[in-house]
């Protein structure tokens, strides 16, 4: 897989990368969570979007929004090339009034002026080649609440033209999540859930493979990974929150929080920040 990369950025608050894969080898990428609000907006390429109960045809000119804490990843449905630029900020950069402004069954955004949005993006790639430091700093801060300014006004103005394209989700699939959801705190394992919802544990694997392409196990824990998150920075104790994520003992616990994010619970209070982009 060869890469070009034409700008990028990375500070406490803002992951910005604009990228061109040629002929990607998708068997690399996992699935992702992010800490920020990522907005990507697809140059080049037909892909598939996945989320937990979602999946997504997506084609070129779109532009694809996940919040904070959700399971995603992108799948290419031909290997040529995949272009996008993609923003992971932290939403406090973006006024709260403004982000609530934003219909929460928003995903995926065709707009009508697409040429508008690629115009928006290239500053980024201007401002990259042109600043530096703290001039660099503040003005991809402005440009990332401009971005997210026109996406809120386009995905509540019906006279855009917004379209999406969705594949149906697997109700199957649906009624899995969901229990995970609803059974976090649980220490429930894998076959007791397929024995509650009256499915085959082989039959599962191959859902799993098929739509979100990582075990139900490494799903589970890294769903009760990012409950722990939440609730640890809302000033819960880690000894708290373990029986709150379906966790016995404090060693498997601690062992499985560090291996997720690469640090100890009890270093959460002083981990509030975004993570780089990784694809």
């Amino acid at each position: 897989m060869e890469t070009k990369s034409y700008s990028k950025y990375f500070d406490s608050k803002i992951s910005y990368n604009h990228l061109c894969y040629y002929n990607p080898d998708w068997h690399e990428v996992i699935p992702q969570i992010h800490d920020g609000f990522e907005i990507i907006f697809v140059t080049k390429g037909n892909l598939r979007y996945i989320t937990n109960k979602k999946t997504y045809d997506v084609s070129e000119n779109s532009i694809i929004l996940t919040r904070p804490g959700d399971y995603h990843m992108l799948n290419l449905h031909n290997r040529d090339i995949y272009e996008r630029y993609n923003i992971i900020f932290d939403e406090k950069i973006v006024m709260n009034s403004v982000m609530k402004k934003l219909p929460p069954e928003t995903d995926i955004i065709i707009p009508k002026n697409s040429d508008f949005f690629l115009s928006l993006f290239e500053k980024f790639d201007l401002y990259c080649r042109s600043f530096e430091g703290e001039e660099l700093s503040k003005i991809i801060s402005h440009l990332v609440e401009e971005v997210f300014f026109n996406i809120v006004h386009i995905s509540k103005n019906p006279d855009n033209n917004i379209r999406t394209m969705t594949v149906a989700a697997n109700p199957i699939l649906d009624s899995v999540t969901e229990y995970i959801e609803k059974h976090i705190a649980e220490n429930f394992t894998v076959e007791s859930m397929c024995n509650e919802l009256y499915i085959s544990k082989s039959y599962l694997l191959k859902l799993f493979n098929s739509h979100i392409q990582i075990p139900p196990k490494q799903y589970i824990v890294s769903r009760r990974m990012i409950h722990a998150q939440n609730l640890l920075r809302l000033g819960n104790k880690p000894t708290e929150v373990l029986s709150l994520c379906g966790f016995t003992d404090y060693s498997a616990f601690y062992r499985n929080y560090k291996t997720f994010f690469g640090y100890s619970p009890s270093e959460e209070v002083h981990m509030k920040k975004i993570r780089r982009i990784e694809y």
